[in-house]
């Protein structure tokens, strides 16, 4: 994100690939738009960047991010996140197999 990542990252969490993101060195603050303004710099560079499906992950792992990650919103994270959890529930018990 940017050209630091402003949240605090657990020790054992492999984030090695921030090194390899295409936002490096670009103002942090093109990845965090004001209400109603839109990302567009944020967004294009991230529709090219090596490490997106990366990103997208650790974003959808922690739902304190704010902020554009790997293309995509703050709502747009719930969205999957809810996707993901109704898909899930969804799935039959492996259980007593």
């Amino acid at each position: 994100m940017g050209g630091r990542n402003p949240h605090k990252v657990p020790a054992e969490m492999n984030v090695a690939w921030m090194t390899k993101a295409a936002c490096r060195g670009f103002p942090t603050e093109w990845w965090f738009p004001e209400r109603g303004e839109r990302a567009t710099k944020a967004l294009f560079i991230c529709e090219a960047c090596p490490v997106r499906e990366q990103c997208r992950q650790f974003a959808l792992s922690d739902t304190a991010l704010h902020g554009i990650w790997a293309g995509g919103t703050e709502a747009q994270r719930r969205s999957e996140r809810r996707r993901r959890r109704k898909k899930e529930r969804a799935r039959p018990s492996q259980e007593g197999t």
